[in-house]
């Protein structure tokens, strides 16, 4: 192992002197500039959304308050580099997916810049339910390029540290200011002396030679050792005890053969037995074939005497079954003519009402055609009669009929024509005060010049505005006049040239006066036509109430024309000869069936016509199946009556019975005859497969034993055959274990030899890794000497630099790992107070990231970590981080102004 672990370090040794020189300055002028942080904008990130931030060269302080998110602003730079961590844990604490899953929903994720090597590259991640769904960018930041310098493991890449390691030195959290060298950090701390990956190469050579020396190891029970020895044991302990197997095998097998002879004996006694009943069951047969011969013989002959009896029953010899199933047939025949006798019988009041329909319907029968078309006419007439009763004046309505004919039978004009001039008379009236107002403003136009009065043409937008709204009303009359009105004022007010123009102003004057006198005359004319329209109808003259007046007229004009008209209809001849032609048609019809009805019955003496019709047919029909079914009875009792008498039998009163009994017994005979022919062909076919000759001879039957005898023989020799096999059996099977025990004793054994020498070899083995081990602790422990001293000075001067202290005596063994003196003993950080503890994880720290990062200087990260840090010691350790942040970008997050760079 020690010879390939040299072998493998000399390798990568070669290959790193195989770069050119051009190569090795351009990654040394890489290494040799700083890395650090030019911006980020957070999308959405836990409690942080749309939050963007640039950064300074040196120093940058975030200082906000509780719940601001500085520790998830913080945990979004980590997880630029090193994406979420936890997806698997169920706790939210530790399943950063879930804890920084954003609150309101949206992006998860954001961009960062960063600087390394004199060239600036932006991050970009979203991160999705599971980590194989999240997705991830690196671009050029100059050029917008995507860039293949780093993969999604930028962290690892750029940092040369996992991110545990990551944690415990370039970021620095408040609750976890303590830390320890793991295997990156040492790998990384340890390229300071030699440029090699030798203690990289160192842990994995023991790790490697843990596993196989655990795998090996007596001590423990998963050891391949201790296992194997613990196999031999068990071995050696079985090989022990199977030595007596083989002596076992041969006593057994001696004993299998003395019962295979004894069950061959018992076999050869069997079959002289077997023989022997065969004989004797051979003689028992044709004993029982005898004695079922005779028993077939008797059967023959008592079945043929039975069946003779019940043929003597019969007089005349024996029915046959298809003569009896006709006659049963011919039997419920005639019981249904009976059943349909019964129902189809008249009663006396039905033959009584039989005759007297007979007499109604003498004359023959009226067709269902002719009755609807007389009750058709029947209802004809009904209406006409209703139509002329209706129709005929009462008193009263007579009475007023001459009153109104007086008023309205030399009416020269009709009301509605009245009514109309009267409201045309009106509307003229009502417009004659516009036009008289029109008249005079035109007059007074005439002799002035006109001119633009505003007030005029107000008046006259005001008329047209109201014009509008009475005419929205239906109020016509007012609407129309307003709006003559006001379109003549504006016009008049409008006109203004400053020239008159008498001819046209005289023109319309006249014309309106004309116009005026005109309509007097006319409203003149109409008052005195209403007057004495109204005198003639007993009505007073009135301007105002002429309206009322006129209407009540106009309703009484109504109701003459009405009772007119009804007058006119009772006073019809046409009407008086359809009642006399249909009244005279009914009357003869109903005639002919002795209805002699009053015009008032006409239809309900039809309806009762049509119901003794359907009575009567009815009642004939009945009487007619009745005689039908008579003469089919008389035919259905002939028919049994010669039947029974064929076979000499007289008709009884009870046919049904009779023909059952009568069956019962052809039943009976028939089954007799089965029966009878059934014994003689059983006897036949036993004669014929049995030769009857052999049973005229009993010789032999006394000398040979009783089957009985032979088979309690057969039954004992069955049981000890069964008894030795069973013994045989039990010796195979033992045999059988005994050979597999001799078989796996034989396994053993060869198996037992080989654990030996394999034990042997791994025993070597073993030892050999054991000085293996050893000789690389031994060489770890050298190579790491080389470098705590640096770290340890390192830390001392940074401890130093803030608590002022230099007489503190520290160690650091060859795990990287800090004691303290205290009252004569080393004693480890953990003992001091959480103040000193957070202080000497920062101190040593800042110790790490100076011994792993000579050349390139990452940012570092502080979260908070100096809480616990009294006043004296924070003033130092913001003085000390001013100092740093000369050599390193520091990102510096705190809650607090007095810990406030």
């Amino acid at each position: 192992m020690c010879v390939r672990l040299w072998q493998m370090i000399r390798c990568q040794r070669k290959i790193r002197r195989s770069l050119s020189a051009m190569d090795y300055r351009q990654l040394q002028e890489r290494r040799c500039s700083r890395m650090r942080l030019i911006s980020c904008h957070i999308e959405n990130f836990g409690r942080l959304q749309d939050c963007s931030m640039d950064f300074e060269e040196n120093m940058n302080v975030i200082c906000e308050e509780n719940g601001w998110g500085k520790s998830t602003f913080a945990a979004f730079i980590r997880a630029m580099f090193y994406g979420l961590e936890g997806e698997r844990k169920r706790s939210i604490e530790d399943n950063e997916r879930k804890r920084y899953k954003p609150w309101q929903g949206g992006v998860f994720g954001g961009q960062l810049v960063f600087e390394e090597g004199g060239r600036r590259y932006e991050i970009i991640r979203i991160f999705q339910d599971k980590e194989a769904n999240d997705e991830f960018e690196l671009r050029d930041a100059d050029t917008n390029l995507l860039s293949n310098d780093y993969s999604e493991r930028v962290g690892e890449e750029l940092f040369q540290v996992g991110r545990e390691s990551f944690l415990h030195t370039v970021f620095i959290s408040q609750s976890a200011c303590g830390t320890s060298a793991t295997d990156d950090i040492s790998a990384k701390i340890g390229n300071i002396t030699d440029n090699t990956n030798d203690l990289n190469n160192y842990e994995n050579a023991n790790i490697r030679l843990a596993e196989m020396l655990n795998k090996l190891t007596p001590s423990r029970k998963t050891g391949s050792l201790a296992k194997r020895r613990d196999e031999i044991a068990q071995l050696e302990r079985l090989v022990q005890d199977g030595q007596e197997i083989g002596a076992s095998l041969e006593r057994y097998q001696n004993l299998l053969q003395e019962q295979e002879n004894a069950y061959t004996a018992e076999q050869s006694k069997m079959q002289e037995m077997t023989a022997l009943q065969k004989k004797v069951a051979a003689m028992q047969s044709i004993l029982a074939k005898k004695e079922e011969w005779e028993h077939l013989k008797n059967a023959v002959r008592e079945k043929q005497q039975f069946a003779e009896t019940l043929k003597g029953k019969f007089p005349k010899g024996v029915p046959t079954r298809e003569e009896l199933r006709q006659a049963m047939t011919v039997c419920g025949e005639e019981e249904r003519i009976r059943e349909r006798l019964e129902m189809t019988k008249l009663s006396e009041d039905e033959r009584k009402e039989l005759k007297t329909l007979d007499d109604c319907f003498q004359n023959g029968i009226p067709e269902e055609q002719e009755l609807e078309e007389q009750l058709a006419k029947a209802g004809k007439y009904r209406r006409i009669q209703q139509e002329y009763e209706q129709g005929k004046l009462s008193s009263y309505e007579q009475q007023r009929y001459e009153q109104l004919e007086k008023m309205f039978r030399n009416e020269s004009e009709p009301i509605s024509v009245i009514i109309g001039k009267w409201n045309e008379r009106n509307n003229r009236k009502a417009a004659m005060p516009s036009k008289q107002a029109t008249l005079t403003a035109l007059q007074a136009s005439a002799t002035e010049r006109p001119k633009k009065n505003p007030a005029v043409i107000g008046v006259g937008m005001v008329l047209f505005v109201c014009a509008i709204l009475l005419c929205m009303h239906a109020m016509w009359i007012p609407g129309v006049i307003a709006l003559l009105i006001g379109g003549l004022l504006i016009a008049v007010s409008g006109r203004g040239s400053g020239k008159e123009k008498p001819v046209e102003q005289k023109a319309a004057i006249q014309e309106l006066e004309t116009e005026i006198a005109r309509d007097a005359e006319w409203i003149q004319q109409i008052d005195s036509e209403v007057e004495a329209y109204l005198i003639a109808h007993g009505k007073t003259f009135d301007e105002y109430m002429t309206a009322t007046l006129l209407q009540q007229i106009m309703e009484e004009s109504v109701e003459y024309h009405a009772l007119q008209k009804k007058a006119g209809i009772a006073s019809s001849k046409e009407t008086g000869g359809q009642l006399t032609a249909l009244q005279q048609e009914l009357t003869d019809f109903l005639g002919r069936y002795q209805k002699n009805e009053t015009a008032s019955s006409y239809e309900e003496a039809l309806y009762a016509l049509r119901t003794s019709l359907q009575r009567y047919q009815l009642l004939a029909r009945q009487e007619r199946q009745q005689q039908t079914a008579q003469e089919e009875w008389k035919e259905a009792e002939k028919q049994l009556a010669d039947f029974l008498q064929a076979y000499g039998y007289a008709l009884e009163q009870d046919r049904r019975a009779q023909l059952n009994g009568l069956q019962e017994g052809v039943q009976q005979y028939q089954h007799a005859r089965s029966n009878q022919d059934e014994a003689v062909r059983v006897l036949t076919q036993f004669e014929k497969s049995v030769d009857t000759s052999i049973f005229e001879s009993d010789a032999g039957v006394e000398e040979l034993p009783s089957l009985e005898e032979l088979n309690d023989s057969i039954s004992e020799l069955t049981e000890r055959m069964q008894m030795i096999h069973k013994t045989i059996t039990d010796y195979h099977k033992t045999l059988e274990q005994l050979g597999n025990q001799y078989d796996e004793w034989e396994e053993n054994r060869e198996q037992l030899e080989s654990l030996h020498k394999i034990q042997e070899e791994e025993q070597k083995k073993f030892q050999y890794l054991k000085k293996t081990q050893a000789m690389l602790s031994q060489a770890k422990e050298s190579l790491i000497s080389r470098y705590t001293a640096p770290v340890l000075a390192a830390f001392e001067q940074y401890y130093a630099g803030i608590t002022g202290q230099n007489d503190t005596d520290f160690h650091m063994d060859a795990n990287i790992m800090v004691t303290v003196t205290e009252q004569g003993r080393q004693r480890e950080v953990n003992t001091l107070s959480t103040g000193y503890q957070d202080l000497i994880g920062i101190c040593l720290r800042l110790a790490f990231v100076d011994a792993m990062y000579q050349q390139e200087k990452p940012m570092l990260i502080f979260d908070d970590p100096f809480t616990n840090l009294d006043d004296d010691k924070l003033s130092a350790a913001r003085r000390l981080l001013n100092e740093v942040a000369k050599k390193y970008q520091v990102i510096y997050f705190t809650c607090s102004k007095t810990r406030n760079m």
